[in-house]
């Protein structure tokens, strides 16, 4: 099996994100494939009640704040790595349907997770549900 697009599902908060991304790249590496990013966040469901009622205009305002503090987190986190930008995607939404979608967009072979993301212990194993609905191989790296 050779993989051309390889989609890694980071927590850019957690403790082993960079070691996560570099494993990425190396597997990337090692099929010549293209490496894509992404983070999914809560969005405005990560604001306070008291920020929540804010109409549609706050609401943009919000978001673009948001996206661009995942933005900057996510270049802390991609020192050293080479990724273009057009490669990083940060997306709102439930974790598992937002990765499985971004895959099929851009036709991913594989998609690689961790258990990293703060919600994958609370809540749920996003990295099984993932599993279950992609149509893609998935491979999860536990740290």
């Amino acid at each position: 099996m050779s993989y051309q697009h390889i989609l890694t599902a980071v927590d850019i908060q957690a403790e082993n994100a960079h070691h996560l991304l570099l494993r990425s790249q190396e597997i990337a590496q090692c099929f010549s494939a293209q490496l894509h990013i992404a983070y999914v966040s809560g969005g405005i469901n990560d604001q306070h009640d008291t920020e929540i009622y804010i109409g549609e205009q706050g609401y943009e305002v919000v978001d673009s704040h948001n996206k661009k503090r995942c933005r900057e987190e996510m270049n802390t986190v991609l020192k050293g790595i080479n990724i273009g930008s057009d490669n990083i995607h940060i997306l709102n939404g439930p974790i598992d349907l937002a990765v499985v979608a971004l895959a099929e967009d851009i036709s991913a072979n594989l998609i690689i997770t961790a258990k990293s993301h703060a919600l994958f212990h609370f809540l749920n194993d996003h990295s099984l549900s993932i599993d279950k609905s992609a149509k893609c191989d998935t491979l999860s790296l536990y740290e």
